[in-house]
């Protein structure tokens, strides 16, 4: 029987270590209101349980939702990086790097401001799916890899009743 117990425990440990390398480790936008004809930066967060020197990540929006790749920003969590985001048939990608290796500043926040237009015909909440979400930490290990998450678009009329 002590053989047995013995095991469990092993895979116990096992697996609570698997879930403490990965736990914290986060790319998400927060859920937000926009009226009809608005611009409005969001912001993509990032959480990190060690330091980080590069993220990318697709993001899809609902319809209605663009957004304005060419005025993309990096909030001061950023410090010698650079960023980039393109759209391809309705899938915007979103890369940000540091050339000198340089991370981030600290674990938990924004990371990057996007402006999202809604056209003036915006008239359904709907979702904000990220997939495909890397994030590679300082020590050449990658805290994510393959990640998604989701939020919620609204209405800023509705959103608030």
């Amino acid at each position: 029987m002590k053989p047995i117990r013995l095991r469990y425990l092993i895979a116990a440990v096992f697996a609570l270590a698997t879930l403490c390398c990965f736990a914290g480790n986060r790319l998400y936008v927060k859920d937000f209101a926009i009226n009809p004809g608005e611009t409005k930066i969001i912001e993509i967060y990032v959480e990190n349980s060690k330091p980080i020197i590069s993220l990318q990540a697709d993001i899809v929006l609902p319809a209605g939702l663009t957004m304005v790749c060419d005025s993309i920003m990096l909030t001061d969590r950023a410090k010698k990086h650079a960023v980039m985001a393109s759209e391809n048939d309705g899938v915007y990608t979103i890369m940000s790097f540091s050339m000198s290796n340089t991370p981030f500043k600290g674990n938990n926040g924004p990371i990057i401001e996007v402006p999202v237009v809604a056209s003036d015909d915006f008239s359904q909440s709907g979702d904000i799916v990220v997939t495909d979400i890397t994030v590679q930490a300082s020590d050449r290990t990658t805290l994510i890899k393959n990640g998604q998450s989701q939020s919620k678009a609204y209405i800023a009329k509705t959103f608030t009743e």
